[in-house]
This record gives C-alpha cells, sequence and structure tokens, in this order.
C-alpha cells in the first residue's frame, strides 16, 4: 500500500511539539481494597504528537488544509517526519483533531498558525 507524506513536515514548529505515550493498562478494584491490572492489548504503547505550524502563508495553509481532506481527517494512515529523530512514523490525525487556524498576518502578508495532534497508527 502506497501512503502520502505529511506537507512540511521540516517546517514543524517546535515550541508546539508535545509527545506523549499512551497507557494500555487496565485496572479493576477489587472489594479486598487492592487493583488487578492488565494490559489492553499486546501492541506497544502508541505515541501521539501534538504538533503545529506557525506563520504559514495562504498557499501552505492551502496545502495543510488538503492533505487532512485526503486524509479524511483520521480516517486514513499517512506518514510523518519525526522532527527531533527524523523518524519516519505511520500516523493519523487523531479523531479530535481539528484545524482550527489563526490568523496573525497584516496587510497584503496573510499569515497562519495551527496545532493538531497525530497519533502513530
Amino acid at each position: 500500500m502506497t501512503y502520502t507524506t505529511m506537507p512540511f513536515c521540516d517546517l514543524l514548529d517546535s515550541s508546539k511539539f508535545q509527545p506523549e505515550k499512551e497507557n494500555p493498562a487496565l485496572a479493576s478494584k477489587m472489594d479486598g481494597g487492592y487493583v488487578v491490572t492488565r494490559p489492553r492489548h499486546t501492541r506497544r504503547p502508541r505515541r501521539t504528537f501534538t504538533l503545529g505550524f506557525t506563520d504559514f502563508s495562504d498557499a501552505q495553509r492551502a496545502a495543510v488544509d488538503q492533505h487532512f481532506d485526503d486524509m479524511h481527517g483520521g480516517s486514513s494512515i499517512f506518514y510523518f517526519v519525526h522532527p527531533v529523530s527524523k523518524e519516519t512514523i505511520l500516523a493519523r490525525y487523531t479523531t479530535d483533531t481539528t484545524l482550527q487556524w489563526t490568523y496573525s498576518g497584516s496587510g497584503h502578508t496573510p499569515l497562519w498558525s495551527v496545532t493538531f495532534k497525530v497519533q502513530e497508527a
């Protein structure tokens, strides 16, 4: 299967980068006051990344919007290049991700910023 690569991975704003790792443990409280735990699944915990772009032009914004539309939000998988390790990761937009762009330009220089999340597939 062929996957596309998220555009502008090299332009991610490092101040918005936040890696997380899910906790796959399930816990059940017992009558005796103790807790029994087990893993939800056997795969290793997935990573979630909060990412963002700052001061994007109209054309760059349109390209990111088009990629989001092509992926049907979080329905399809794509390649994401980790901004620190440069590792190529199969990921998808999280189901709670919406692209809410913030305008910060002036005059003839429109600039846009956005923050969003992707999760390892």
